[in-house]
């Protein structure tokens, strides 16, 4: 799954989780692909959240 941009990946995040925290049922294969999905879009987030962390290091001079 590829992501354009840090908030689609936070929308699916939301998404996913949501449907999680609701208690939809969902049968073992729905509920893995789902954890899947969560997961890509968790990893894409914490990704862009580092490369920012980083860029502001820079341009603060830190790194």
């Amino acid at each position: 799954m590829n992501f354009e941009s840090f908030e689609e990946a936070m929308e699916v995040l939301k998404v996913t989780v949501d449907e999680f925290d609701n208690g939809k049922h969902m049968n073992l294969d729905d509920l893995i692909e789902n954890y899947e999905k969560g997961i890509l879009a968790y990893n894409y987030c914490i990704k862009k959240l580092e490369e920012t962390q980083n860029r502001i290091k820079i341009i603060d001079g830190k790194e």
